[in-house]
């Protein structure tokens, strides 16, 4: 299988995936969980926090939706991969 065909499969199979646990609510239980330990290990608190000494550093009227995204998403990662 080449990889144009390998890829098509996966999105194939991720777009049944995601119908199904959206059919079965499974897709919401996952979300709330995920939210749920996100906030128990203090990564959206961090992320938070990082964001605002952002907007604050380039100033309100300066900083974008786009700004802050590109800012956050270094540190947000890194922070969601020492997560259990």
């Amino acid at each position: 299988m080449d990889h144009h065909a390998a890829s098509e499969q996966r999105s194939a199979e991720m777009r049944m995936l995601s119908q199904k646990l959206a059919e079965t609510g499974e897709r919401q239980k996952l979300k709330e969980h995920i939210v749920s330990v996100l906030t128990e290990c203090g990564w959206r608190d961090e992320l938070k926090k990082h964001c605002v000494q952002h907007v604050q550093d380039r100033g309100v009227e300066k900083v974008t939706i786009q700004d802050i995204t590109a800012a956050i998403s270094p540190p947000g990662a890194a922070r969601r991969s020492r997560t259990p």
